[in-house]
């Protein structure tokens, strides 16, 4: 027989009765104030959600508006490109036109300078070398004096050339 004492010590399966048939206490329920409070926060929320979706869809839109007029600076820019291209090659014709001229000036006064001179005067560009040439010419044809006979001062052997107020080209 079981003893009195030995009670499970979980309640009942069943609740009783008189439990299921009661209203909850009072102090369980929530005021209707509240609940509105709770309600309009949560529609002011959802309110602040539809305006910021607005808000970033409206910025998106300004944004590839303002990538079409990226689109128009951009076609703006190659246009002018395009146009400084065309000029640039007819700049080009004509730079080259004029080294060609340059180069048979050269050609034709190059003679005058002594071939000692020759080598190092030909390692400068062409606009040097006539620079050079347009400054020392007189020089150049001056009729000349004769090679001096005196050793240079390096005791070489090797003849010096008095070249007078000429100015050598540096490299």
């Amino acid at each position: 027989m079981p003893d009195p004492n030995d009670t499970p010590l979980t309640p009942a399966a069943t609740p009783p009765e008189e439990a299921k048939n009661t209203v909850p206490a009072a102090e369980n329920l929530i005021p209707q104030s509240r609940l509105n409070e709770v309600i309009a926060e949560r529609n002011a929320l959802k309110a602040a959600i539809e305006k910021e979706a607005k808000a970033r869809e409206a910025a998106e839109v300004k944004r590839l508006e303002e990538q079409n007029q990226y689109k128009l600076l951009y076609e703006t820019a190659a246009n002018k490109t395009s146009e400084l291209e065309a000029q640039l090659g007819g700049l080009t014709e004509k730079v080259t036109a004029a080294e060609a001229a340059l180069l048979k000036v050269w050609e034709a006064k190059k003679g005058i300078i002594p071939k000692a001179m020759a080598s190092l005067v030909d390692k400068l560009p062409l606009t040097e070398r006539l620079e050079w040439l347009a400054e020392n010419e007189s020089e150049l044809t001056k009729p000349s004096q004769g090679t001096p006979q005196h050793a240079p001062p390096n005791g070489s052997g090797k003849k010096a050339y008095d070249f007078g107020s000429m100015s050598v080209p540096s490299f």
